[in-house]
């Protein structure tokens, strides 16, 4: 599972902060970064400490599962807006950020799910089926056709070769003139 910054590419996360195995976090880019929920039960809600408004922009999640266009996606867009302060004078303005938790809601389930997106992975599985029956049946014929079989080849292909190289007997032509 990791997160990153931008939209989600095909696969990975781009501009990755941070990454975990399903149980522990492996990778982050800095120590703002945290995944406080429990990650074994699928909470991997991102916690940014520190939060300042370079922080705004979007932000994928990808939950990576085995097989193709299995990886579960989610996007989302922050804004961070400086809080109001309490006491504000003409000359002077003290102004905060606040901390900020991106949080995903219902949680994603780190398991592998078998009915999850099985589809991609039958209809490639038919086809490889079909391609080995195909290529079986294209093995059967050509090695059990006619002109490909051993057994005409036993000993007339020896005199076929022997009369190959003996000499041709040449061309006589007789012509016969009668009287006219």
């Amino acid at each position: 599972m990791c997160w990153g910054r931008g939209s989600c590419p095909a696969s990975k996360c781009n501009n990755q902060i941070i990454r975990t195995d399903g149980r522990e976090v492996t990778w982050k880019a800095s120590e703002r970064y945290g995944l406080m929920g429990s990650l074994t039960q699928g909470n991997v809600s991102l916690t940014i400490t520190g939060l300042t408004g370079s922080d705004s922009g979007t932000y994928c999640c990808r939950v990576e599962t085995p097989g193709w266009f299995n990886d579960q996606k989610v996007v989302v867009s922050l804004e961070v807006h400086e809080a109001a302060s309490e006491d504000s004078t003409a000359f002077a303005t003290t102004s905060s950020l606040t901390n900020m938790a991106l949080e995903y809601t219902e949680p994603i389930d780190l398991e592998t799910k078998p009915e999850a997106n099985t589809l991609p992975s039958i209809i490639m599985g038919l086809f490889l089926l079909v391609l080995l029956a195909g290529l079986l049946l294209y093995l059967y014929t050509w090695r059990n056709h006619p002109c490909r079989s051993t057994s005409n080849l036993g000993d007339s292909s020896l005199s076929a070769l022997e009369n190959a190289l003996s000499p041709a007997p040449e061309n006589v032509y007789y012509i016969k003139f009668e009287n006219l």
